[in-house]
């Protein structure tokens, strides 16, 4: 899997867990006291993300998995159960 694919695995699993929380992307970002921009830039398609520098750091991913209710290793790896 080349880093786009990585990025692009993320985002489904991500945009999956944001879909079956209800919540809306502010009220994600509220949960997680991350920016609107900052989440947006997670969820950007990837033919908009040019690269991500050095991924996207755990502990963001830690932090949208516990906001959605989801596992931290099924939301950056999708292995294990989603909850």
């Amino acid at each position: 899997m080349d880093d786009r694919e990585i990025v692009a695995a993320f985002q489904a699993r991500l945009r999956s867990a944001l879909e079956l929380s209800g919540m809306s992307r502010s009220q994600l970002a509220r949960e997680t006291g991350e920016c609107l921009s900052g989440i947006r830039f997670v969820l950007a398609t990837p033919q908009h993300l040019r690269y991500i520098h050095d991924g996207i750091k755990l502990c963001r991913i830690i932090r949208l998995a516990k906001a959605l209710g989801v596992e931290p290793g099924w939301l950056a790896f999708g292995e294990g159960d989603q909850k």
